[in-house]
């Protein structure tokens, strides 16, 4: 027997392992956002929108301004643009609700939706919801399941630069049909938004249609 032969095959097949252990020790690991990051008060980010369909038709800039607000008694963050303002909660930023221009409520979700942390490539959840919808004949209440999932990190280029961003996907089922389809692109390290496409589906109320929103330009405080 060849014992020299077995000697040099077992040293081989010992060094090769110690390599595959040094290269999967030195991987880059998965970028991951592990908590939300609130921003302040005056933070503003420019995005060009263009919409289809039920959105209606054309390109357009929309500038949102962050601040603090009173509401149904407790203190929220909203993200207020010439339209209105999407209501978070200032813990971990989650949609409550929103307020039109003139300050009316104009619909609110029951528990808040949205990120679930820490947010890393592969992750999924299931979010139930109730989304209530004011309107001058009263309230109206839809129950909402959501399923997200979040998919890996891309270079992602807007008019604002090229960005690492998690891609998150939500789609939304309303009162037992599907509506909507909503992908987002969220900035690794400082988690802003960098792109997003909102798509409603054919079983909209409202009709198909698109939303495609690109960062132009942003000044984030924290």
């Amino acid at each position: 027997m060849d014992t020299r032969g077995i000697g040099r095959r077992l040293v081989l097949s010992g060094f090769m392992a110690a390599l595959a252990a040094l290269a999967a020790g030195c991987a880059t690991p998965e970028p991951r956002i592990e908590r939300h990051r609130p921003v302040l008060p005056g933070s503003t980010s420019t995005m060009s929108v263009a919409t289809t369909g039920s959105y209606g038709s054309g390109t357009t800039q929309v500038t949102t301004t962050v601040a603090e607000r009173m509401w149904q008694g407790r203190k929220v963050t909203a993200q207020e643009t010439a339209a209105g303002a999407m209501l978070l909660d200032p813990v971990d930023g989650t949609r409550l609700g929103y307020v039109g221009p003139n300050g009316q409520t104009q619909w609110t979700l029951t528990p808040s939706v949205g990120f679930r942390y820490p947010m890393e490539p592969g992750k999924t959840w299931i979010a139930e919801s109730t989304l209530t919808i004011m309107g001058p004949q009263g309230s109206r209440a839809i129950p909402v399941h959501s399923v997200w999932k979040v998919h890996g990190v891309e270079d992602v280029t807007v008019p604002a630069g090229t960005f690492k961003a998690m891609r998150v996907n939500v789609l939304d089922t309303m009162g037992g049909q599907p509506w909507n389809d909503d992908t987002y692109w969220v900035e690794v390290t400082q988690e802003f938004s960098v792109k997003s496409l909102q798509k409603r589906l054919p079983t909209h109320p409202a009709g198909a249609g698109t939303r495609e929103a690109v960062l132009v330009s942003n000044s984030i405080r924290r």
